[in-house]
C-alpha cells in the first residue's frame, strides 16, 4: 500500500513543477506565437462575439426561386446540346466488339496497317 505522504509529496511536486512553468512563460519574452494564441482562448479571449456572427443565408423554400433556378438549368442544357450537336455518338459496344474482331483478324492475315505514331510527337 502506498503511504500518504508519498502521494503528497508527488502532488506537491507536480504542482510546483507546473506552476514554475507556467509563471515561467509568463516571465518569458519569448514564448512561441501558438502560446500566445492559446492563453488567449484559454482566457475566453480570441472568440468571436455573438452579435458578430454573420447570419445564416435564407433557404430557396418558395417555387418561384425554384422555378428560376430550373429555367437556368434548362438554358444551360440547351447550350450543351447545341455545343455538342455535331459530335457523333459513342459507338455502342457491339460495334466496339465488331471493330476489335475486324482489328485481330487484320493482324492474325498479317494485313494490318503499320502503326503510326501519335499526333504532335
Amino acid at each position: 500500500m502506498i503511504r500518504r505522504s508519498a502521494i503528497a509529496g508527488v502532488l506537491c511536486i507536480a504542482a510546483v513543477s507546473a506552476g514554475g512553468c507556467a509563471d515561467f512563460m509568463q516571465r518569458s519574452s519569448t514564448a512561441p506565437d501558438w502560446f500566445e494564441a492559446k492563453a488567449k482562448e484559454f482566457q475566453g479571449q480570441g472568440y468571436p462575439e455573438l452579435s458578430k456572427i454573420p447570419e445564416k443565408r435564407g433557404t430557396t423554400t418558395d417555387q418561384p426561386a425554384w422555378d428560376a433556378a430550373a429555367a437556368s438549368l434548362a438554358v444551360k442544357a440547351a447550350e450543351i446540346k447545341a455545343a455538342t450537336a455535331d459530335v457523333p455518338p459513342n459507338p455502342t459496344a457491339e460495334e466496339d466488339r465488331a471493330m476489335a474482331a475486324q482489328l485481330r483478324a487484320k493482324v492474325e492475315e498479317g494485313k494490318a496497317p503499320a502503326a503510326q505514331p501519335p499526333e504532335g510527337l
